[in-house]
């Protein structure tokens, strides 16, 4: 997946907080923590429902370092991989 399906996922998570939505404070820090894990994770990429994991993450930590590093070692685990993988032998 690329930075397309990223915008298009990042409309719908949490709507109700608007912390995500354009102009809003969190808007332009999920976009950026996502656009560096594809680069740091090519091989996994943007699966739709990461944006969920990284959004709690930069509302916990109100820090993209710490929220990335958190979002990076969360989808590190292979147990956590084989779910964004597709690939359904790996699930099972």
């Amino acid at each position: 997946m690329n930075l397309h399906a990223i915008k298009v996922d990042m409309y719908q998570i949490y709507p109700t907080l608007n912390l995500f939505s354009p102009g809003y404070p969190y808007h332009e820090r999920l976009h950026d923590l996502l656009s560096a894990f594809i680069t740091y994770k090519p091989e996994i990429g943007y699966i739709p429902g990461m944006s969920w994991i990284a959004g709690m993450a930069l509302i916990v930590f109100d820090n993209t370092y710490d929220a990335f590093l958190t979002f990076a070692n969360i989808l590190n685990r292979s147990y956590h991989q084989a779910f964004y993988s597709m690939d359904e032998e790996k699930v099972s």
